[in-house]
Formats: structure tokens, sequence, C-alpha cells
């Protein structure tokens, strides 16, 4: 009630819309803004998320991350991509076929009325956000809620994948430049939901090459800033070339740090974790440069709009691309990515374990090949326009589950046809011609409506089982312990269960060696990797005597241990097991610089995949005590030192 009084003295109205127009609100949103207040002052209904008259992110009390738009509603932002009346321009044509057919179904009030076909159907479809790529002069444009893309380091000069040495001050002032182009004419305007800074940057991801940041910013000029920020780096952790060419296991010693050069871009059986630790450092460095002047460009033209980093291509869930995704969270209000593969968990909540903060899935898709359209680079093809839609359908109701998902942006409105760009094919909700791809669009209509209620319920009881729309059934709906491929038929078992129809249950495992004989084949394989100095080779894992027998030496060596100093040996289990006790009964050796490991691991040991572990770890010659280490969000980090009683190479015990 007090509220309500010093709402209706007439003074204080004034002075409080002389201060909200001062900072920038426009006078439309005061007046809504007064009036949604004095509402709730006098009625007494809950003021969950008052007004602001901009769009903001926020977290419910039950852990759940939304978009919250001027009004205080809360909401999954659902948009597409490339909403526009042109459409791309086919060189073989010499025109724009979508607008040309634009053109013929609308030859009198030809934007007006395909204005208000788009917005009928985009609002049909359950659509309520636009992303880039479209036409922003159209008459839809200022209809909808939408996401800005600045291109700050684009078109400062990073066109093609081209890294920029973010510690230039020139690089620094065009972008800044370009961000006063294109948020200030926008600032105030309450239906731009945030910006992204770019799209796709080189981070030196796998797709991108594979080179790091680091390899990178050392092949600049030596008097670039970026250069010399490179070097600093390196010399502060290794005070000679030789003692960086033993961490990094490189089969040809550095002879100076500007050889760096030499080094290979993508590791092969040159690699060690200390590789990959020092890597992601230097791209911390780096992006978090990059951040800030983005941070700092896009606050500077419009204090309320949401940052929502760049747009990076993927979830690159490895210890080398950690240091972007620690960078971004210091930054950045929300992280995006474009992730057209199938959600997996396990890199969502890498990203945002890591983070701490919302995702925004800006772009993803899937391309028919029942079209007859040329397809070049891009995302996923699918077999038919069904295949589509049940892909759109497993997607958002999957990814909208996790509490940090606060959105997706379909790519895009109109079919692809641009072959000089080379990402060609049946992107469209609707063809060259305008039609709709009904199937496709019937599919996103049920699904949109049904995410904000899925990612309330879902995002508040995680353990549910996995989503599956069936349309090819699978050997006894996989007897209820995993979810069924429904493209192949093909069950995919839940960990510890096996057999076409997961029936069989793997989580009890028992193997003894008294018999002298090898591990059944279909229960252990020998590792055969690369780690540290040394090479995993089969012949260094023996039965003898009753026992299993690991062995480690350096006959041979390097010419017959992959380039490393030493050849080793190593034994996983074949399939995955389920919680509960693991057991090993071992005679612990200890040699100088030395590793011993038990290891539990959530997948397979073999190609440096970035599996979660944990790992009981005996160094050197320390015969009387471990370590327990952990292995998870691509950053190792140690549990307990562990003393023991007894000497751990006298005699077998068990390790439980």
């Amino acid at each position: 009630k007090s509220a309500a009084r010093i709402l209706a003295s007439p003074s204080l109205i004034i002075i409080i819309i002389i201060i909200l127009i001062l900072m920038h609100y426009s006078p439309i949103c005061v007046l809504v803004t007064l009036f949604y207040l004095l509402y709730h002052c006098t009625s007494g209904s809950p003021l969950v998320y008052p007004p602001t008259c901009f769009f903001s992110i926020q977290k419910d009390s039950n852990g759940i991350f939304w978009f919250v738009d001027p009004l205080g509603n809360t909401s999954v932002a659902r948009g597409v991509n490339g909403v526009g009346i042109v459409g791309d321009y086919s060189p073989s044509q010499g025109v724009y076929p979508y607008n040309s057919a634009v053109l013929a179904e609308f030859p009198t009030n030809t934007t007006p009325k395909w204005t208000e076909q788009a917005y009928e159907r985009l609002t049909r479809w359950g659509y309520n956000t636009m992303g880039p790529f479209g036409d922003s002069s159209s008459t839809l444009y200022p209809l909808f809620p939408r996401f800005e893309l600045l291109q700050l380091a684009i078109k400062s000069g990073a066109a093609n994948y081209k890294v920029l040495d973010f510690f230039d001050p020139s690089v620094a002032a065009k972008m800044k430049s370009v961000a006063v182009s294109g948020v200030a004419y926008q600032a105030t305007d309450s239906k731009v939901i945030g910006y992204w800074s770019d799209n796709e940057l080189n981070w030196g991801l796998g797709w991108q090459g594979g080179r790091s940041i680091l390899s990178h910013y050392m092949s600049f000029p030596v008097s670039a800033p970026g250069y010399m920020t490179a070097l600093n780096f390196l010399q502060s952790r290794y005070t000679t070339p030789a003692a960086l060419s033993v961490a990094w296991g490189l089969i040809t010693p550095l002879t100076s740090f500007s050889s760096f050069v030499s080094v290979p871009w993508t590791p092969t059986s040159q690699d060690t974790l200390k590789r990959q630790q020092d890597e992601s450092d230097f791209l911390f460095i780096v992006a978090s440069e990059y951040y800030r002047i983005s941070r700092d460009a896009i606050k500077s033209q419009s204090s309320y709009g949401l940052f929502l980093c760049d747009r990076i291509g993927g979830i690159p869930r490895s210890v080398r691309m950690t240091g972007l995704f620690q960078a971004a969270a210091l930054y950045c209000d929300a992280i995006s990515f474009n992730y057209y593969q199938n959600p997996s968990m396990l890199e969502v909540n890498w990203a945002h374990n890591l983070t701490g903060l919302p995702l925004l899935i800006s772009e993803f898709s899937w391309r028919g090949a029942d079209i007859g359209l040329p397809y070049g680079n891009g995302g996923v093809i699918v077999p038919t326009q069904t295949d589509r839609a049940t892909r759109f359908g497993q997607y958002v109701m999957n990814i909208t589950r996790h509490p940090a998902v606060i959105g997706y942006i379909w790519f895009q409105y109109i079919d692809d046809i641009d072959v000089d760009v080379g990402e060609n094919g049946n992107y469209g909700c609707v063809n060259i011609t305008n039609q709709e791809y009904t199937v496709l669009t019937t599919s996103m209509r049920t699904h949109n409506a049904l995410v904000d209620s899925n990612h309330r319920v879902g995002a508040t009881n995680p353990v549910l089982p996995p989503l599956c729309l069936a349309t090819r059934p699978c050997p006894g709906n996989c007897s209820g312990h995993g979810c069924c491929n429904t493209e192949t038929g093909k069950c995919k078992c839940a960990s510890g269960w096996t057999s076409a129809s997961c029936a069989t249950n793997n989580t009890v495992l028992s193997l003894d060696f008294t018999n002298n004989v090898d591990p059944p084949p279909n229960t252990f394989k020998l590792n055969n990797d690369v780690w540290g100095l040394a090479t995993f080779a089969s012949k260094n894992t023996i039965v003898t005597g009753g026992a299993l027998r690991i062995a480690i030496n350096n006959a041979g060596c390097p010419a017959d241990c992959g380039g490393k100093l030493y050849s080793a040996g190593g034994l996983s289990t074949n399939v995955n097991y389920g919680y509960g006790t693991a057991t090993v009964r071992a005679k612990v050796f200890v040699l100088p610089n030395a590793m011993f490991q038990i290891h539990t691991l959530t997948g397979a040991w073999e190609g440096g995949n970035p599996n979660d572990q944990i790992m009981w770890q005996f160094t050197g010659t320390d015969k009387f005590s471990f370590d327990i280490r952990g292995y998870a969000n691509g950053v190792f980090f140690n549990v307990a030192r562990v003393t023991l009683p007894y000497d751990v190479t006298a005699a077998y015990h068990d390790f439980k």
C-alpha cells in the first residue's frame, strides 16, 4: 500500500519518468513499467521478475536459467536464422530465386504481404525470436525480439578463419569502431535480446585445422605484440627450449624458442598432457583479451544489451579448449555455440560446469537428401523430410531438459543455394519457391509449444530416461536399459548392460589368471596408445606364473617405440560397467620416473578421449604411499595422498 501511495504521487511519477528517460528508456517502456508496478502494488499479485525494458537472463529458485523479456516473462528462446525476403544469389541464374518467387506470388504490395505471411508462419511454428543472417531492412525485423551478430573481429580482419593479434592496439580500435556502428543505433531498442561478437572464429578447433592459438601467435612477426606475449608465456614456463621439448614429447628437440614454428600443428605421437595444458592456458590468455575487448566495446554503446559471447563452432570438450570456455566465463552473460550433432549431455555439462553460465544453441539443423539440392559443407544430411522432423523433436526436447540451456536457433528459414560459400542444401523451413516443408514445420509447431514446460519440469528432474521418439522398433524395446536408435533399429545400452536388446547385465566382473591363460578377448583388451614418454605395446602385457604381468622397457627405443623413449603395457575392460566396487589385487612395481596406475574411466582409454577418470597413482620409487587423482571437465586435480603401513612392492595387496 505504501508503494501504491508513492506511485500515486504526481511529482514522484514525473521524477521517475525523467530519471528513466535519462537512462535511455523509451517513453513507451516508461509508461508500461509504471502501470506494471502500479498493478502489482495495488493487486498484491507476485512480482517474480520486475520489468526492466530490456531482456535479461535469470536463474530461478530451482536453479533453472531463463530468458526474461522486458515485462518480466520467462521463456526458452526459440529462433530461426536467415529470415528475409531476398534469399541467396544464384550465380548460374544471375538472380535471387527466392526473391523472384516472392515477387511472382505477391506482384503487388510485395513487402507487406510477405511480412504478414512470414510473421504468421513463424508464430504458428512456435518461434519467439529471430537470429542473424536475415534481411535487417525488412518490415518483419522489428516485429520479433532478435539476436544481433556484430562480427567485431571478422570485420577487423579475421575473415576466412584468420587469427588476429588481439594484443595489437589497432585491432582493438577496429573492433570498437565496428561495435559503435553496430550497436549505437539500436542501443535502446527493447527488441534486441543481446549481441554476439563474432561467428565461428578460429580458436584452433579440429575442423578448423587443429592448429593451436599458441602456434599461430608464435608465427607472428617478432615485433608483433602477440608474438612477444607468446614468447614470454613459454619462457616463463621453460628455462630452455630443451626443457620444452621434453615436456611436450617432441621427437626433434627445439634448438631455440624461435624454432617453435617447426612443431607439428596437429599433435599425433608428439603430444603430452603438459602440451595440451600449455596450449589451453595460452588460449585462455588470448581469449580473455578478445572477450574483454568485445564486452567493453559493446557495453560502451549499450549498458543493457546482453553479451552472448561469440558463436563457437561446436562444444570442443577437451583439455586444449578448456581455456577458451574459462575465458568466456569471465566476460560473457551466456555461452553460445553452433551445435549440429545430436545433443550430448556430457558436452553440455562440460561447457556449463566449466563456466557456470547459461548456454544458447546459436545454430543447429539437418538437411534432407530427398529434395535434389546440391550439398556442400555444413550440417548433417538425413534421408528424408520425416527424418528432419524427427531429429528436430528429439533435439529440442533433449537439449532443453538441461537447466542451463536457455534457447536454440534453427538454421535457417530458406533453403541455402549459395554455391560460392559451399554450405548448400535443404536447411530451410521453406524452399526457394516459398513453399513450406510441412512435415518439418508441423514438428516444429508441436515441440516448440512444449519446450518451456519441458525445461521447467525436465530440468528439475534430471534423472530421466533418454528421450526416444521411436520410428523403427528395437529388439525388446531395449529391455528398459537403453535407448532405441530410430534410424537403425538398434539399441544403445545403458552403462553395465549389453546384448542386442540390452538384456545382459555386465555390472559384475571377475577374472583371475591362476590358470595361466590370456584374458578372454571379449572381456578385456590390451592398450595400444601413447602416453607421456612411452608407447603402449601388447608385448608388455603377458600372463605368466599365475599372474598378469605388465612390463616397461626401452629395448629398441625410440625406433621400435613409436618415437618414444620407452614401451609400456596396460589392460582395459572391453565394455562399460555400472556403479559399484572395483577390486584389483596387485603387486605394484616402482621405478624412477615411472608410474603404475589403476583407473576407472567413463569411456575408452585409447585415442586421447577426454573421458572423466578416477585414478590411483603410484609414482617413482615411493613404496609406501599413492595419490588419488581425478580428471573431469578437461582438468586433472588431486583428491588425496594416502600413506600405507606396508610396502606395496613386497607382496600382493587388494586395492578396492
